[in-house]
Formats: structure tokens, C-alpha cells, sequence
């Protein structure tokens, strides 16, 4: 998987959609994705600059509208389901998958990280703000929610 940041000046000014909200800015659920685009080999990798033009997967408020993650990766990576609070049995499950990832967010409700793997009651996470690997709960001191995709 590449490690990204949203704040990379490949596209840190790129707005998400038709907002004029910025990948270096409100973009860590979109460096997110992208980093997953790239963690299986059948899925078409798209770079976070790539993502935020595409006007249909996000709404007004520059939030990734999940269900058009099919659409996008054109049915190779899609989004299972969504789940409020910490749910640490579930994290496990899609971090362990061969063809699942986890995406959490973290820092109450502000903020969205890469699921890397567990470590004790903690998770390593990949923090797209700076493309570095750092635990969840240290960093952040919250898991507020996950979503869940997985890959053809």
C-alpha cells in the first residue's frame, strides 16, 4: 500500500468535488481511498487528486458519498458498510480479510485513517495528513467509527 498525505502539492489544492473544500485540507477520507486503491492489484489505483474531480462521489458538503465507490473503481473496490463507535471485533475482521480494509475514524468524528494491523487494544493506523504510520487510540484518543470496503 502507498503511504500518502493529503497535503502532497500534487494535489493539496484540488477542490473535493464541487466544493471548495481542499484535498490538503478536508481531504483524509479521500487520501484514505486512494491509499487503499493501491493496496490490491486488481483495482484501478486513483491518487486522491484523481478522486476529488470526480464530482459524483461527493455531496455538497464534500463528504465521499460511499455507495459511488463501486461506480468509481468500476466495481473492484466497493463499500460494505459503515459502523458508529468502536467496534474492535469488526476492525479486526476487516483489517485480517485478504480483500477487506478498514478505514476508521478517529479524533471525534474529525478525522479518518487507514487501518493497518492491531496492536494490543490499540490499531496501527496510516495517518493521511502525513502519509505516517502511528497508533489509533495514542494518537487520536478515540475510534468513533469504521467503514468497511472490500475488493473483487
Amino acid at each position: 500500500m502507498k503511504y500518502l498525505s493529503q497535503r502532497d502539492p500534487k494535489w493539496a489544492t484540488k477542490k473535493l468535488g464541487n466544493t471548495f473544500l481542499t484535498v490538503g485540507r478536508w481531504g483524509c477520507t479521500t487520501t484514505c481511498v486512494s491509499m487503499l486503491s493501491s493496496l490490491f492489484g486488481g483495482v484501478p489505483y486513483k491518487d486522491p487528486g484523481q478522486l476529488a474531480s470526480d464530482v459524483q462521489l461527493y455531496n455538497a458538503q464534500g463528504l465521499i458519498l460511499w455507495a459511488q465507490l463501486a461506480r468509481v473503481f468500476k466495481g473492484e473496490l466497493s463499500f460494505v458498510r459503515r459502523i458508529q463507535g468502536m467496534d474492535r471485533k469488526a476492525i479486526a475482521e476487516g483489517i485480517a480479510g485478504a480483500k477487506t480494509c478498514v478505514i476508521l475514524e478517529v479524533a471525534n468524528h474529525s478525522h479518518w485513517v487507514v487501518a493497518h494491523s492491531p496492536y494490543g487494544k490499540d490499531f496501527y493506523c496510516i495517518d493521511p495528513l502525513d502519509g505516517k504510520k502511528k497508533l489509533a487510540l495514542k494518537t487520536f484518543g478515540n475510534i468513533t467509527g469504521s467503514a468497511h470496503l472490500t475488493a473483487k
